[in-house]
């Protein structure tokens, strides 16, 4: 660091974490105006009951379906999620429940 050999962890920390993390930048307008209709959403949703996807719907669904068929949008074939289930099933699992409580669905 400007020519001379730093050798205290601390210090070196520091350094890195400085050069990797430099400080925030002041929001936006536009990024504040979401920050404040995110917080209004979740006030306006935190007593709202979501249907849940349970794991063994989770399972039953992705594994009725003939894994041969063809991939969607995203290029992901189902032969390859049937394989991962193992691994991916808790991910998923919390991606459709999220889904679902924020009433989003993808149209692609």
């Amino acid at each position: 660091m400007d020519d001379k050999s730093i050798t205290d962890e601390y210090e070196i920390l520091s350094h890195l974490s400085k050069s990797f993390f430099p400080s925030a930048k002041p929001l936006g307008p536009e990024q504040k105006i979401r920050i404040e209709n995110y917080n209004k959403y979740k006030a306006e949703t935190r007593n709202v009951n979501s249907p849940v996807v349970t794991i063994t719907e989770l399972h039953n669904a992705i594994f009725s379906i003939n894994s041969k068929s063809s991939s969607g949008s995203d290029g992901i074939g189902l032969d390859l999620i049937q394989c991962t289930y193992n691994i991916l099933s808790e991910t998923l699992l919390k991606l459709y429940n999220k889904c679902i409580s924020l009433k989003y669905y993808s149209g692609r």
